[in-house]
């Protein structure tokens, strides 16, 4: 087999090789005879090709294909079997000889065997199949076996597509797939640059280049459609959106996670393109695809809204937010039922542990009665006038109870001992009396025998008998000694559920302002804790839970008392729960944990639909318009705190989406802005000025001036549809790559026309590690 430094020589390139003297690059070859008859009958054969019939160019045209077809079948195969052949020739090359070093032809031990195409190229001779004899028919070969190539590489791909479709479950990642995948990627582009690379070389090499510098033009050939296509697309997209496309990418992610799809200055945030798209908005061929776009994104924006709020709640209206909202709270097993059953529960607790007669002290409930109702030094009559005569009585009340007699004698043992005393004065009166009756009678006798006598009778005297009167009286002294200015624990915790419902039902109206009871209510707490104290740490530990409970109550109901009790019906409750939102979240947070989950909802999802709701005079009859601008100015109005509440309670999923849908929204207000005017003017000038135009090259009759006019508002209808294509704006995110068809054909151009053992290594190295990435991209590794 011909060699040039261990590169086969082609009988395609030995008429070349002949014309320089029958050698190829100074070596000779091991058929220059052949070489010359070939000169020879290069130049017979182009002067019979000039008297041929056109029956015999369309015959030798026909042979040609089907040479081209078989050699470029011949050059697939051969890069299996071609390795082994030139193993074999290699084995069978003796050292070298006095014959062989003149000759310059290696000695062999058995023939050499040709390489595939060699072989079939000898068949077709032999079959009386034609060859190429000039220039042109040799490029022309080179493309077709070229392109034969292709097709059946693509060929044996879609089978082994077939194959895999028909014998494995759908989407389950394989080999077999992989390699399908791999051989049919890019058709026109593997085509294309098959032609592109294979004929490249062929001119380079009938123009009497190296085999390497015609392998380099084969290669440079197949890669330049990839190139100059690859070019393009980075440069196009670097215009529009910049040298990557992961925030184009995630932008349009955003629009789809809302349910809509972004226009091209939406999704890469180019304010040129985004003024393109609002100029377009103004011209009469286009606003019409701009006026759809806006309307469907927003269509399709709101129903992505009503989607999310969906996903936690049916409410719909402030109306059914504000009966939820007083339900929640107000209603039965509301939160105020749930937070009074539970601190009953905890007193409960605490009172199993007192005893109800234990004897506490109130200094902190008569200081602070006291300090409530301060007087005027100096000016006792004035102070009447500024203290609260409810607080005074019940502070006079507090202090007879702690001293009068009446307070004592409820206490057992002072009763007791007050009884006693009355029983003993009792019969003491009782015993005098007596004695006073029979000293009456004993008197009378002896004055009836001293009279007979004549003696002067006797003075009788009674001893002093104790009255009702004085027994009482006695009986109150004993009591007011008594008193010890402490009351019963039963008491004073029956004052505080009182002074606690009087703080709970306070108002503006009220006799006493809230602030007075509950400055009272806190000192009969700090006594009745004392009251535990008494009792170990026990009743102590019990009364801090159902203190806290307790407290926690207060002032939660104290929150949103203004809320449930807000006048004008359920709208206006809910329009008072989102009050003050704009600065923080103080009523709403302490609303919203109050609330049933179903409450929290009702209010979240009542919040949501309004967001994007215009308001009425542009709305329309439905009521269903959305605006982004103005769900940017609500969502605005609502502090970081009030979108935490309302949006963070429903797991990290829902959060994310609310982030998103403002993200989204805030993309589209600020790409209508770019290139905007408040008057719209702008707009208005465009579009009036092609109006004019268009009027005035119809009023001339200028073919040329009214096609122009017509053309350009076509090309801005055709800009405004592909700006606002999806398809388009995908394009824009995907990153840009040469085309994985035209590497592979390049390479195997380079191969079937060089079998050169090291290009060949090259290819399968390229192609394996692009089948090895098609496996991986295929099993998600």
């Amino acid at each position: 087999m011909p060699r040039f430094q261990g590169i086969p020589v082609d009988e395609q390139q030995a008429p070349s090789a002949a014309r320089r003297g029958g050698r190829f690059g100074g070596i000779p070859t091991d058929d220059a005879a052949d070489f010359g008859d070939v000169q020879v009958g290069a130049s017979t054969t182009a002067r019979g090709a000039r008297a041929r019939s056109v029956g015999q160019a369309i015959q030798r045209e026909l042979g040609l294909g089907l040479r081209n077809v078989v050699e470029g079948a011949g050059d697939i195969v051969g890069i299996f079997t071609d390795p082994l052949v030139s193993l074999y020739n290699w084995a069978g090359e003796r050292g070298p000889t006095t014959t062989s070093l003149v000759t310059g032809v290696p000695a062999r031990r058995w023939p050499a065997e040709p390489t595939t195409r060699e072989a079939w190229s000898k068949w077709l001779t032999a079959a009386g199949v034609p060859s190429a004899e000039t220039a042109g028919e040799r490029v022309a070969g080179d493309v077709g076996r070229a392109l034969s190539g292709t097709a059946l590489t693509m060929g044996v791909g879609g089978l082994l597509g077939a194959g895999r479709a028909a014998s494995s479950s759908v989407g389950k990642p394989s080999v077999r797939r992989g390699i399908a995948d791999f051989l049919i990627a890019q058709p026109v582009g593997q085509a294309v640059a098959s032609v592109t690379g294979s004929a490249a070389a062929g001119v380079a090499r009938e123009s009497g280049a190296s085999p390497g510098i015609a392998a380099l033009a084969g290669l440079g050939g197949g890669m330049a459609p990839g190139v100059l296509r690859y070019a393009g697309e980075a440069s196009l997209r670097g215009l529009l959106r910049g040298k990557s496309g992961d925030q184009t990418g995630k932008m349009i992610d955003n629009f789809a996670a809302v349910g809509a799809t972004p226009s091209a200055g939406q999704a890469t945030g180019n304010r040129f393109v985004q003024g393109l798209e609002n100029n377009l908005a103004g011209l009469p061929a286009s606003e019409g695809v701009m006026h759809r776009f806006v309307s469907s994104q927003g269509d399709d924006m709101r129903t992505g809204l009503s989607r999310l709020a969906d996903r936690i709640s049916s409410v719909r209206s402030g109306e059914d937010a504000g009966r939820a909202i007083v339900s929640g709270i107000s209603g039965p097993g509301g939160y105020k039922d749930t937070a009074r059953t539970e601190v009953r529960s905890l007193y409960g607790a605490l009172d199993s542990m007192i005893d109800p007669n234990l004897r506490i002290g109130v200094d902190n409930t008569a200081k602070t009665l006291k300090d409530l109702n301060p007087v005027i030094p100096g000016a006792p009559s004035l102070s009447k006038l500024f203290q609260n005569s409810r607080i005074e009585g019940i502070a006079q009340a507090l202090q007879k109870d702690r001293t009068s007699a009446a307070s004592a004698a409820s206490r057992p043992d002072v009763a007791n001992e007050a009884k006693n005393l009355r029983a003993t004065l009792e019969q003491r009166a009782k015993d005098i009396d007596f004695l006073n009756q029979q000293n009456a009678v004993e008197a009378a006798r002896l004055n009836q025998v001293r009279r007979s006598l004549g003696q002067r009778e006797i003075e009788h005297i009674d001893y002093p008998v104790t009255g009702k009167e004085e027994i009482d009286a006695q009986v109150s002294e004993l009591l007011k000694a008594r008193a010890d200015g402490l009351m019963p624990y039963e008491s004073i915790k029956k004052l505080r559920t009182l002074v606690g419902e009087e703080l709970e039902n306070a108002g503006l109206l009220s006799d006493v302002p809230p602030s007075k009871y509950k400055a009272l209510y806190a000192a009969v707490s700090r006594d009745m804790q004392a009251a535990a104290e008494q009792e170990g740490a026990a009743a102590v530990d019990a009364w801090q839970k159902a203190d806290k409970a307790n407290r926690d109550m207060m002032r939660v109901m104290e929150q949103v008392a203004h809320v449930v009790d807000k006048k004008g019906g359920p709208e206006k409750v809910f329009q008072a729960a989102l009050a003050g939102t704009r600065e923080g979240a103080t009523t709403l947070r302490t609303l919203m944990d109050a609330l049933p989950e179903s409450g929290q909802r009702a209010v979240t999802s009542a919040v949501l639909r309004r967001l994007g709701m215009v308001p009425p005079s542009a709305q329309n009859v439905e009521g269903s318009v959305f605006s982004a601008g103005t769900f940017m100015t609500n969502w605005n109005r609502l502090s970081s705190e009030a979108r935490d509440v309302l949006f963070k309670r429903y797991g990290p999923q829902f959060a994310s989406d609310i982030d998103r849908l403002a993200i989204v929204a805030d993309n589209v207000k600020r790409g209508s802005a770019v290139y905007a005017n408040p008057s719209g003017t702008g707009n208005k000038v465009l579009g009036i000025g092609y109006l004019g135009a268009l009027f005035s090259s119809l009023f001339t009759g200028n073919p040329a001036a009214i096609a122009a006019t017509i053309g350009g508002g076509a090309m801005a209808n055709a800009l405004a549809r592909v700006l606002t294509s999806p398809r388009a704006v995908n394009w824009l995110a995907n990153s840009t790559s040469l085309p994985k068809g035209a590497a592979l054909a390049s390479l195997r151009q380079l191969a079937s026309q060089t079998d050169d053992p090291d290009v060949n290594a090259l290819q399968d190295l390229v192609a394996t590690a692009e089948h090895r990435d098609e496996v991986d991209d295929h099993t998600g590794q």
